[in-house]
């Protein structure tokens, strides 16, 4: 493997190794594809274009003959990769994701370092501006830590560090939470935030919930992707008392004592005590949390008034959230009779208390930690070096991602859709959103197709269930509005330019621009054109019931029932020129998969308007409580590595796999495949049309992981990891089993297989 162009070197790949253990295994295999195709590919059947010459000769590399496909998979596919792969040393994983999300990153860098022009919309003249003076390392550093001083003396100080203004007699923890959500955006303690309301998407409204980033996940709020599974706690919970979470908080608490000393700290004992207190704080809100699957336990609608009730009247809420109002900078007040969602009443009966027992000074570190987690990166060099040598320690990365990537993290995070539009207006094709939306309707026609005929479905439930696939929505490509320069400036609402000297207070107007815009929409009705949650640059689709669409992401359950399918993740997995098997296994596959999660345990409390009411029975709900139960149990014994899956934490990611493959195999046998019969490759003739379906699946989740972060993934990932994503879909399907002529009982054809959608 080549890491400096990431590309397969015919030189690396290692020889299919034909010694006498393995021999038989080979010539086995060898038989077997050739039985399932009789008659040799005759030339007019092999594909002679660009797009098939690469991919012939990636699978070609790929491939491992000695190994059974019927026994594993992933190795016949993945396995050379596995073993001949270099991980760059400043990646923790390094697969087919990761290389998508550095083409994006490497595209966004180039457009985002040519000067604007005069003709550019407001939001793309303050991006650009942005990430040039983001990008000026010698500036940051010649400011020095002076900026970020001055934001912790705007919100009362830091009592971390002696040279702010805190005052322990003075200081109005409310005014401060006030400011740092105001501010700097920051769900610190609380998180309030204007939605649709999830049982009346027509209508936005307040919610009010714990703060979701109690646990401080490392650096988890402008990455681009959030693939959270390598994320780590910024404070672990205290009570988690085993060795690796024991080691983690020692090496945390050594990193806040050494950014304290930075920033001027002089006492370390001293400073290390003030660590710890504020750790046991963020321990006791976590504590009081609660996770409820159930999205009728999460819709708690009350006026204000009740929930000075519910918090003893030992809060005045309405007054704490109108002065939170004021200071964005929106006009709205609220009464006690208005109305809010609260989604953890748990969470807001108990948070009095534990604030009425805990200092000022314990406040003001917790919430001066979250201001200089989130911004010290752009001061100056030694706080990057930090983050990098807590993440070389915790991951295994050997050296720090360039600084450039940072910013481009940043601008992307804060501006999405600005650098969408300089994304997509030099490097899409336009003809694929039109393609690719074809391949999205023939899926969906799919999953209706197969829900038609589906035993799990009552038939109330089946009438309700199919009205919900055919009213789905798409969000592809990119929002037609993203041209529009009043539109997008519309989405930031900036009020002054970015001065490329002062990064800093660029950043500050950004977050406090963009609560402005949130909170003003309380009086403005439901636009479903304009919410995108996901921009043109995410290397990742969704599905969100809410809105009946696949795509958002907010912290809230404010969700369309719609199919979000980003510009970037379609130039990464789809070509026009492409045989259909290869956009269908790719592309197809993910969108499959999330067309299905509208279905799973949380999908399908939303009935086809995206509005929260279950569209399922009792007796349906048993049988698919049945069929989940069963991938549970097929995945919990999917060990490698010393550690084994989860089957209950993964259940709903391994169902939309599972269906989404199913139903994708279906919408490519469906597809017309422009009219022409699909062609083989060349290199690979050998195997059918079907077998390179599965075959270019598989290729998706060639995936090398460091081992330093493989028990992250194991225990706190939602999806499974690569390998049980590959033998553990396939194995439950009889089309891939067919086209590998695989024996019954054989690893991957077992008789007993788990089907639900």
């Amino acid at each position: 493997y080549n890491s400096t162009d990431n590309k397969f070197n015919n030189d690396s790949i290692l020889d299919v190794n034909r010694n006498q253990s393995n021999y038989k295994n080979y010539k086995r295999v060898r038989r077997q594809t050739k039985s399932t195709n009789k008659a040799k590919a005759k030339i007019e059947d092999i594909c002679d274009s660009n797009e098939c010459e690469t991919y012939g000769k990636l699978y070609k590399q790929l491939i491992d003959t000695s190994v059974d496909p019927c026994h594993d998979f992933y190795d016949y596919v993945c396995g050379k990769f596995t073993k001949s792969t270099v991980i760059p040393e400043n990646m923790v994983s390094f697969g087919a994701l990761e290389r998508a999300d550095e083409k994006v990153t490497q595209i966004v860098k180039r457009e985002l370092s040519e000067s604007h022009k005069r003709c550019d919309s407001k939001s793309i003249k303050y991006a650009t501006n942005l990430y040039i003076g983001c990008t000026d390392f010698a500036k940051l550093e010649s400011r020095g830590i002076k900026p970020l001083i001055n934001a912790l003396n705007s919100i009362g100080g830091w009592p971390l560090i002696p040279n702010t203004v805190f005052n322990g007699k003075t200081y109005d923890r409310f005014h401060a939470l006030s400011l740092v959500i105001a501010n700097f955006a920051l769900s610190s303690i609380i998180e309030i935030g204007v939605q649709p309301d999830i049982r009346d998407n027509r209508k936005n409204i307040l919610y009010l919930g714990s703060a979701p980033d109690l646990s401080l996940e490392w650096k988890k709020r402008w990455n681009r992707r959030n693939r959270t599974r390598l994320m780590v706690p910024i404070i672990p919970t205290i009570a988690d008392d085993n060795m690796n979470s024991m080691d983690e908080i020692k090496m945390i608490r050594e990193f806040v004592l050494t950014q304290c000393l930075i920033m001027g700290a002089k006492d370390s004992v001293r400073t290390l005590q003030q660590i710890d207190e504020l750790f046991m704080f963020s321990s006791r809100l976590e504590s009081i949390q609660t996770e409820e699957t159930n999205l009728d336990m999460v819709y708690n609608k009350m006026t204000f008034k009740q929930l000075n009730a519910l918090s003893s009247n030992k809060m005045d809420w309405v007054s704490l959230i109108n002065n939170i109002y004021r200071m964005s900078g929106t006009n709205v007040r609220f009464t006690k009779e208005d109305h809010l969602i609260v989604t953890d009443i748990q969470y807001f009966t108990k948070l009095p208390q534990i604030l009425l027992k805990t200092p000022n000074r314990v406040i003001a570190n917790f919430l001066g930690f979250s201001v200089v987690q989130m911004l010290s990166d752009y001061t100056i060099k030694k706080f990057r070096q930090m983050d990098f040598e807590l993440q070389k320690s915790l991951t295994g990365i050997t050296t720090p991602p360039e600084d450039w990537k940072l910013c481009v993290e940043l601008v992307d995070g804060l501006m999405p859709f600005a650098t969408s539009r300089k994304y997509i207006e030099n490097n899409f094709d336009l003809r694929a959103k039109r393609k690719s939306t074809e391949l999205v309707n023939y899926i969906q026609k799919a999953f209706y197709k197969s829900l038609q005929t589906n035993p799990v479905l009552e038939k109330s439930t089946r009438t309700m269930t199919l009205a919900k696939v055919k009213q789905m929505t798409k969000n592809v490509g990119y929002p037609d509005w993203l041209f529009d320069d009043r539109t997008l400036d519309s989405m930031y609402n900036l009020d002054m330019e970015c001065n490329k000297d002062k990064t800093f207070e660029c950043i500050l107007h950004l977050l406090k621009r963009s609560v402005y815009t949130n909170f003003k929409s309380i009086d403005e009705p439901v636009n479903a054109t304009l919410n995108w949650p996901f921009a043109p640059t995410t290397v990742n689709a969704a599905y969100f019931p809410t809105f009946n669409s696949i795509i958002n992401n907010t912290n809230f359950y404010s969700i369309v029932h719609n199919v979000a399918v980003p510009a970037s993740l379609i130039n990464t997995f789809f070509n026009c020129d492409n045989p259909s098997y290869i956009n269908y296994a790719t592309l197809g596959l993910i969108i499959g998969h999330e067309i299905t999660h509208g279905f799973d345990s949380s999908g399908s409390q939303f009935n086809e308007k995206g509005n929260l009411g279950t569209i399922w029975d009792k007796p349906t709900q048993r049988r698919f409580n049945q069929k989940e139960n069963c991938f549970i149990n097929q995945y919990n014994n999917y060990c490698d590595s010393g550690f084994c899956v989860s089957g209950e934490n993964t259940k709903t990611e391994n169902t939309a796999d599972n269906g989404g493959l199913r139903n994708t195999f279906k919408a490519y046998k469906m597809c017309n495949h422009n009219g022409e019969k699909p062609k083989r490759l060349p290199h690979v003739s050998q195997y059918t049309p079907d077998q390179l379906f599965f075959i270019s699946y598989a290729t998706l989740w060639c995936d090398n992981i460091r081992p330093e972060a493989l028990e992250s993934v194991y225990e706190s990932d939602e999806h499974s990891p690569p390998r049980a994503r590959v033998n553990g879909v396939l194995a439950n399907s009889n089309c891939f089993a067919t086209a590998f002529n695989c024996p019954i009982n054989s690893t991957m054809n077992p008789k007993n297989k788990c089907v639900l959608w």
